[in-house]
């Protein structure tokens, strides 16, 4: 794991990706704080994180959209394979690297809180608590990016697929709130549901076939319950969208609150993606 955290970690910095992602990360970081901290009045540096979540949408699959589906199509994965190290130590080693890039720019931003104290009061334990939620929700999107990554070869199909599902992510509550109102939207929330799904698995599998069964079960076994109760729909909707609702516990720490079960989900989340991620690759490992 460790020769793959290095290998893919100089990757980064022997390009300009590592040097450009950064400089840019900080230099919208500063915009953000500069509009709604100096200038907007806000003490607050919570509030300016989320509303910086907008930039985990895009950069999460920038930066995880060459991590294993290039590898597979410029045929180097086979190298990976056949190394000492197992696909666990692999995925993991390319998870920390990606991440450690993550969190660069986020080490800029602690200094933030520290120049806003000259200007207001601020709760310095909130702030930072506020910044471990924006880097847990990060965690939580680059793991979604690298699970969209080893099912998907192209890596800009990789980038545009991951991108549609964290902002499914971001707009799951809108979604529940508006969906809990009527139920002929929340069937139409859980067929764009059912439309991902049926994609996942086709290109999981290779295989349009299986995507297409999947999706025309998913949608019959829709429209048979709701035909059925309409109540069943909107209660497994806001269940699906309540477990991949992966912004919702920034809330928590951006209110102030420390909860437990927040980090408890956000290391869960991450820990199924990875596994999700090392079965996909197990799997192209021995096609």
């Amino acid at each position: 794991m460790a020769a793959v955290y290095k290998r893919e970690l100089r990757g980064f910095f022997t390009t300009m990706t590592g040097y450009v992602y950064t400089a840019f990360m900080l230099a919208l970081g500063g915009i953000y704080f500069t509009v709604y901290n100096l200038r907007g009045g806000y003490a607050e540096f919570g509030i300016t994180l989320t509303q910086m979540t907008v930039l985990l949408l895009v950069g999460a699959p920038l930066l995880t959209m060459r991590m294993l589906g290039d590898e597979r199509r410029q045929k180097t994965d086979q190298l990976l394979f056949t190394s000492p190290a197992g696909i666990g130590g692999i995925v993991a080693g390319k998870y920390l690297a990606v991440l450690t890039l993550y969190a660069l720019p986020l080490l800029g931003y602690c200094f933030f809180p520290l120049i806003l104290t000259r200007y207001a009061q601020v709760s310095l334990p909130l702030a930072y608590a506020s910044l471990l939620g924006y880097f847990l929700a990060g965690a939580a999107a680059l793991a979604v990016g690298m699970l969209v990554s080893a099912l998907c070869e192209n890596p800009l199909v990789s980038a545009v697929a991951a991108f549609f599902i964290l902002l499914l992510c971001n707009c799951a509550p809108w979604l529940t709130a508006k969906a809990s109102q009527s139920g002929f939207y929340a069937v139409l929330v859980m067929g764009g549901i059912v439309i991902v799904a049926g994609i996942l698995c086709g290109l999981a599998t290779r295989s349009p076939i299986f995507g297409l069964a999947v999706f025309t079960v998913g949608i019959l076994a829709l429209i048979t319950v709701y035909l059925i109760d309409t109540g069943l729909v909107s209660a497994a909707m806001a269940g699906i969208l309540g477990a991949v609702s992966l912004f919702s516990p920034l809330v928590d720490f951006v209110s102030g609150v420390f909860d437990l079960n927040a980090l408890v989900y956000y290391f869960t989340a991450i820990a199924l993606l990875l596994l999700f991620t090392a079965q996909a690759a197990e799997r192209r490992r021995w096609q």
